[in-house]
């Protein structure tokens, strides 16, 4: 199944949509898989993307900063920093990603 809407990002009062992503996974753990009802999964400790959005390229490299937590019988979030350019310009920030067990 692919739950990915496109997306999109706001700059200012702008929403600007975001294509064409790619994901380069860099490196990872093995991690329970959700409360043990599988095997370990890698979860990814770095990974870079890049996307092409309404006004132009970004480019970033992230890094989880914890280990994931279990928060539902099948799924595990994880928190990551992030650091590359957009347009042009220097971004970094934060966020979370989840693994889901379906």
């Amino acid at each position: 199944m692919d739950f990915r809407n496109g997306g999109g990002l706001y700059a200012g009062d702008r929403y600007l949509p975001v294509t064409n992503v790619a994901v380069n996974y860099q490196a990872s753990d093995p991690v329970d898989n959700c409360g043990g009802i599988g095997p370990p999964v890698p979860v990814w400790r770095t990974w870079d993307v890049r996307a092409t959005t309404g006004a132009g390229e970004l480019a970033y490299v992230a890094t989880r900063t914890h280990p994931p937590a279990m928060v539902a019988p099948n799924s595990n979030q994880y928190h990551f920093t992030f650091e590359g350019n957009w347009c042009g310009a220097p971004v970094a920030g934060r966020g979370f990603g989840e693994y889901i067990h379906l």
